[in-house]
């Protein structure tokens, strides 16, 4: 992965792909090791934009680990989110937002409503509704991602901050929805 996080997707999808192939072969597909050199190989295409030839992976890895783990373990709901985001960047947001929605409920069972990985689940769920333009809905959830990471986290936090600049932006979606709209070149 260390040639991926230094933008070098070029030089490690050949490598990512070569590992996964043999684990399959190795291992077999359901192996945890296998599983997570699938996730690696899904996230580096992911990193580097490439979300048409990642989400099959990202599909794969969701269903080993619901299979292997069950529904509800944070190896699941974690592979459940890297798949909604996948699907939330291809377009129509609807079944991204769906499995935000049963990642947020899985946290919350798992962890309980103030754990850092449940208020980021409300805050990746807050998000996908303010780019579906359910602003009111989404300022609610952002709110209180942003209150409880801040209390959980500080408010320095790269997680605290990335749900402050969402919060900020529905804001500023509510203020110029509320602006008079102005037609013509003197209105």
């Amino acid at each position: 992965m260390e040639l991926t996080e230094q933008g070098e997707l070029a030089l490690a999808k050949p490598l990512l792909e070569q590992v996964v192939a043999g684990m399959r072969r190795v291992l077999g597909p359901d192996h945890l090791d296998t599983i997570l050199a699938t996730n690696n190989l899904a996230r580096a295409l992911s990193k580097g934009r490439e979300l048409a030839e990642a989400r099959p992976y990202l599909e794969e890895v969701l269903r080993a680990t619901s299979e292997r783990f069950g529904s509800r373990h944070p190896k699941t709901l974690r592979a459940m989110l890297n798949f909604s985001a996948a699907l939330s960047a291809e377009g129509p947001r609807d079944n991204a937002r769906a499995l935000k929605q049963e990642v947020l409920s899985g946290m919350r069972d798992l962890y309980g409503e103030d754990h850092p990985e449940t208020l980021m689940a409300k805050q990746n769920l807050g998000y996908s509704l303010y780019l579906a333009g359910e602003i009111k809905a989404a300022r609610v959830l952002l709110l209180e991602a942003a209150n409880g990471l801040t209390r959980v986290l500080g408010p320095e936090h790269l997680w605290t901050r990335q749900a402050m600049v969402n919060l900020d932006a529905t804001k500023a979606a509510e203020q110029a929805a509320r602006r008079p709209r102005r037609f013509g070149r003197f209105g």
